[in-house]
C-alpha cells in the first residue's frame, strides 16, 4: 500500500460519505484533520495535518473527475 492509499483509507475509515462530500465541496483541508486517526500499535493517532491536506487534494481530484 502506498502513502496515498493509506491516507485515503484513513479518511474512509473515519468520515462518512456525506462528511467527505461536504468537506470536499465546501470545506478547507484542515477542517477534519482532528477526526482522521490511524491505529498506531493499538492506540489511535491523529494523522499529521500535511497528510490530511494531501488526502483532501486527492479527494478533490477524484470528485472533479465524476
Amino acid at each position: 500500500m502506498n502513502v496515498d492509499e493509506y491516507i485515503l483509507n484513513a479518511i474512509k475509515n473515519n468520515l462518512t460519505d456525506e462528511e467527505v462530500h461536504e468537506w470536499i465541496t465546501n470545506g478547507k483541508p484542515n477542517d477534519y484533520f482532528y477526526r482522521i486517526s490511524v491505529d498506531y500499535h493499538g492506540l489511535p493517532m491523529i494523522l499529521e495535518n500535511t497528510l490530511v491536506t494531501r488526502g483532501f487534494e486527492l479527494l478533490k481530484g477524484l470528485y472533479s473527475k465524476e
